[in-house]
């Protein structure tokens, strides 16, 4: 069973997953598996403390996803999914 629950922070992060190409939502939804289990322990993650958001590659040159972790409500909230530059 995860140890933190999922949710889209916001439409714009939901129209961001809706349009992204199948095989990169497949590689987001394994990240958000990943997340789900433990989303601070992860070696690709850069920690913004500013805003206190996450962020990790969706794959090699795929893109990267912004995420926030409410410890209180053990939530993992995406914020973007941000499709690379090819």
């Amino acid at each position: 069973m995860p140890r933190y629950r999922w949710m889209f922070g916001g439409q714009e992060a939901e129209r961001q997953y809706d349009n992204l190409p199948e095989d990169s939502r497949r590689l987001v939804n394994q990240r958000i598996k990943e997340l789900r289990e433990d989303p601070i322990d992860i070696p690709d993650r850069e920690h913004d403390p500013h805003n206190d958001t996450h962020t990790i590659p969706i794959g090699d040159d795929t893109g990267f996803m912004v995420y926030a972790v409410e410890e209180n409500r053990r939530m993992v909230i995406g914020y973007r999914f941000t499709p690379g530059l090819n």
